[in-house]
């Protein structure tokens, strides 16, 4: 097992459901990009809020981390297997390469904020 396939193992312990329709139908998003594409769902850090409006603001925010051989649509919808009644959205213009020690790309980040 490489470096690359280790820290994927250690570190991206979810799986995310890419939703790339906008009806709901039922349980989940009516058309799906990908199952099961491991990542990680973190929450942003509501430390430096200056207020309780800002610290609730950044509650309904997270990062996903996710492995680097998908690339993620604009403009989608996502489900975190570790919080199944949160849907997510993709904040546009926030997806960003995670580039290892030798400048490859080991895995990409986006901003997300929760959808209504």
């Amino acid at each position: 097992m490489n470096a690359v396939d280790l820290m994927m193992k250690r570190n991206y312990d979810q799986t995310v459901l890419v939703h790339t329709g906008i009806v709901w139908i039922g349980p989940s998003w009516a058309v799906q990009d990908r199952v099961g594409l491991r990542c990680r769902l973190d929450d942003v850090n509501r430390q430096d809020a200056a207020s309780g409006t800002g610290r609730t603001e950044l509650a309904s925010r997270g990062q996903l981390t996710w492995q680097a051989d998908y690339t993620m649509p604009p403009n989608v919808r996502v489900t975190v297997d570790a919080f199944p009644n949160m849907r997510w959205s993709v904040v546009p213009n926030t997806t960003w390469p995670v580039r290892g020690s030798e400048g490859g790309i080991i895995a990409w980040r986006a901003d997300l904020v929760r959808a209504g």
